[in-house]
């Protein structure tokens, strides 16, 4: 085997151990409280084990590991095919990691709740306004140690993306314009934006672009733990940890996952990043569609009912139903013991003049008499004789 192959295998084995790890945890979770015979079997439909639903969603763990086997793959020989085009002297290929956080994705794990669109709206136009294709895929991550004092754990959803042109890539002045742009805000003094090149594709060292790809299809394995910079202690950065990271919360980042569409989560953008990303949804669905006739049979699983009933036998009530969003909606702001802005005080209750029930019929009634085309119509006086 030479050492190419070794390389695919190590990215390919990592990408197994994570979706290894992140199902022992829910399925200890899952163990831990009785549940029906029914029950059992909807809880393996989520996960893709031995059943499976008609529409492939991020739970799927199996669906998880077979795309990001096929991904690994697929960007090998993409990496391959600019290694060629450099040898015949065209113009080489440069690649670099990127990773988008923002404020608006950060949601409580008790009131989770998730735009999918508005996310990859914001992030494919960072990428095409620097003149880049990519592959860009979302992730739903905890934060072990934020906000504490009994309100919970946030879940951040973050975007890491491979990117890649003809030309240099400036690293440098794309993250000054992210951060610079009104559209972006990050949490704790972190960039919003973070960076990192890769070796050129004239080494023909294809274990950086399996390795990058790996991680990115990776199921969400561990939780992150914010911790405060040596030199700037009032921006912090995020470092991958276990502690903290208990199998119920583990637990609740699948319920998030069994609402999001795994083709949702991981799109293209530029013609060559679309063109690779369809490339790759067509690889998966011949895999689920062999699946469905050889392997496994449909399941119909009513994912809120499931939920529903899981939350309160298990007794984690506190836990409020997932929302999928769309359009313009946001998740409600997690509130943050030191601010946004480094206070560590909470933000002050604006007061408001109480409405009364007076106040309200006199607001009704000349929203009416304002209405434009509204016709007022008055009680005729009777006159009586005296």
């Amino acid at each position: 085997m030479t050492m190419r192959h070794l390389d695919g295998v190590c990215a390919i084995e990592k990408l197994r151990k994570s979706y290894a790890e992140f199902e022992r945890k829910v399925s200890r979770a899952f163990d831990s409280c009785e549940v029906s015979e029914k029950g059992r079997l909807d809880f393996q439909a989520i996960i893709g084990k031995d059943y499976a639903r008609e529409k492939i969603f991020r739970s799927d763990l199996r669906a998880g590991l077979k795309a990001g086997t096929i991904f690994v793959s697929l960007m090998s020989k993409m990496f391959g095919r600019s290694v060629e085009r450099a040898a015949r002297g065209k113009q080489g290929t440069y690649f670099a990691l990127s990773t988008f956080i923002n404020s608006d994705w950060n949601c409580s794990d008790r009131t989770a709740a998730i735009n999918i669109q508005s996310i990859r709206n914001k992030v494919s136009k960072s990428i095409r306004d620097a003149g880049l294709n990519g592959i860009a895929v979302i992730e739903v991550q905890a934060l072990t140690n934020y906000p504490e004092q009994g309100k919970g754990k946030t879940l951040m959803a973050n975007v890491h993306a491979l990117v890649w042109a003809r030309s240099p890539i400036d690293h440098a002045a794309w993250e000054r314009a992210v951060a610079q742009s009104s559209a972006w805000r990050a949490d704790f003094g972190c960039p919003p934006l973070v960076v990192q090149g890769l070796l050129e594709d004239s080494l023909e060292d294809r274990s950086n672009i399996e390795r990058v790809a790996g991680y990115l299809m990776k199921a969400p394995h561990d939780a992150k733990f914010r911790k405060p910079q040596k030199k700037k202690p009032e921006h912090f950065m995020f470092q991958p940890t276990q502690k903290g990271y208990s199998n119920r919360l583990a637990l609740r980042i699948l319920e998030c996952l069994a609402y999001l569409p795994l083709f949702e989560m991981v799109f293209g953008v530029g013609p060559e990043g679309i063109c690779w990303c369809n490339k790759w949804r067509r690889q998966l669905r011949c895999w689920q569609a062999r699946r469905f006739k050889k392997e496994t049979s449909e399941r119909a699983v009513n994912i809120t009912k499931f939920w529903k009933k899981y939350r309160v036998k298990s007794g984690t009530e506190k836990y409020e139903p997932f929302r999928l969003l769309r359009g313009g909606e946001r998740p409600e702001p997690v509130w943050h013991p030191d601010g946004n802005r480094g206070s560590t005080k909470r933000p002050p209750i604006p007061k408001q003049r109480p409405v009364t029930q007076t106040r309200r019929a006199k607001t009704v009634r000349k929203r009416s008499r304002t209405r434009a085309g509204a016709k007022i119509l008055r009680p005729a006086r009777v006159r009586t004789r005296r």
